[in-house]
């Protein structure tokens, strides 16, 4: 069959011939170029290596994503001071601090001016609440905050 691959690489009849040694025998022009600006690899390296290797490099360098989500906190309700000293404690403690109700939002934290608005939107949402209290004791002990059914945002 029409020869010019490499490595006893076989074509299929019809099939482009250039297609077929790009896959199986070196990296693609795009490739060269992302691993000449991302790796330390020389250029006999880069020449050396096929597109589906190169590939596979290219996305091994990429930062992982966490496997594991943090639960999320919003506190509402506090002075500034009072506020940033809670979500430090809040993000010392593995959980990912937001400003505003989210759709993954699960806890609420309310202090003395917490709003109507993001009571009720925790209710809908069937977030979490707690005071300040039932935070501290979370964070130092593990333990969730008992949930009263009665209580607006208490889950089933």
């Amino acid at each position: 069959m029409g020869g010019g691959l490499c490595n006893g690489a076989h074509q299929l009849a019809g099939a482009p011939t250039r297609r077929g040694e790009t896959d199986t025998h070196m990296a693609t022009e795009k490739v060269a170029r992302i691993l000449r600006a991302k790796s330390e690899m020389s250029e006999p390296e880069i020449q050396a290596i096929s597109d589906r290797e190169a590939w596979a490099w290219i996305y091994s360098q990429r930062p992982r994503k966490t496997a594991e989500k943090l639960d999320q906190i919003c506190f509402t309700g506090f002075d500034p001071d009072a506020r940033s000293a809670l979500e430090e404690k809040a993000r010392e403690s593995h959980l990912e601090v937001v400003k505003s109700m989210t759709k993954n939002l699960r806890y609420l934290c309310t202090g003395p001016n917490a709003g109507p608005s993001k009571l009720e939107k925790a209710a809908e949402q069937h977030v979490v609440l707690m005071s300040q209290e039932q935070f501290d004791n979370m964070v130092e002990t593990g333990e969730l905050p008992e949930i009263d059914a009665a209580a607006p945002g208490a889950q089933p």
